[in-house]
């Protein structure tokens, strides 16, 4: 649910601050994603730590009205307030404030709201980067999911030519699933082919399963339309049963996998 209704006009003029919010979010819901939202938290602790987060490439155009308001919504989910309050405090905060510096902050500030409600979900970045793209009008909403797409597929690129510079490429595809699994790099197992996770499924589903128990349902979605009827069957059966591995358990599997 959108806590903004009504937005100010995404001007061209307005690109450097708008794309530069975008990608800040987009960023931070990766990490989040990777990391978990508490790993945020030190980075919002202070306002020197959030500039050291934020980074160069932050919309300099940002107050320290706007800036302290970021980090403050941050520091709500990462102290687990409830979203329907965030929801309200970001609503009354930019609706009320005589602090911003004119429509140009005020709707990348409600970009900030939308995209920290997003990563308090856990909301995929591609999701976010969409919702973001809607918020800037069809200009620099078309420029911003056009950047998105070619970093994507730079990523894509660049992780299957390490995969094919493995000299090993059985064992490479045998043991890809878990060691993305217990990377915690779930969504890394949409960028194989299909080839490849047909490889796994066949050598060995368990990993298959183990390695996208915890990922959303369209990464799950895409690694099933890539297998057979039967082993779909199958490997949904496995995840219906399917538990997170305990430390010891990882363990095991790991000394496994090193060791074979």
């Amino acid at each position: 649910m959108a806590i903004f209704y009504n937005l100010p006009p995404a001007k061209p003029e307005y690109e450097k601050t708008l794309l530069g919010m975008a990608w800040f979010l987009i960023n931070t819901a990766e990490r989040s994603r990777r990391e978990g939202i508490l790993s945020l938290q030190a980075d919002m602790d202070t306002e020197q730590a959030f500039n050291d987060f934020a980074g160069e490439d932050f919309p300099q155009k940002i107050s320290l009205y706007g800036r302290n308001f970021i980090r403050n919504l941050f520091m709500d989910i990462c102290d687990g307030v409830e979203i329907s309050d965030i929801e309200k405090i970001a609503f009354y905060a930019i609706a009320s404030s005589q602090k911003l510096g004119g429509d140009e902050e005020k709707l990348a500030l409600m970009m900030a709201a939308e995209g920290v409600h997003s990563i308090y979900e856990g909301a995929n970045p591609r999701v976010l980067a969409t919702k973001l793209a809607s918020m800037i009008g069809e200009e620099l909403g078309t420029k911003l999911m056009s950047d998105f797409e070619k970093r994507d597929d730079e990523n894509r690129a660049e992780y299957l030519r390490r995969l094919e510079e493995s000299s090993e490429q059985k064992e490479q595809r045998a043991h890809t699933a878990m060691e993305v699994y217990l990377s915690g790099n779930f969504e890394n197992i949409v960028w194989l082919d299909d080839i490849t996770v047909k490889k796994i499924a066949e050598e060995n589903l368990d990993f298959l399963a183990q390695a996208i128990a915890f990922c959303d349902y369209e990464i799950q979605s895409k690694i099933f339309r890539c297998v057979s009827p039967e082993t779909k069957k199958k490997l949904e059966a496995e995840l219906l049963e399917m538990k997170k591995p305990s430390v010891e358990c990882q363990k095991k599997i790991m000394d496994s996998l090193y060791c074979s």
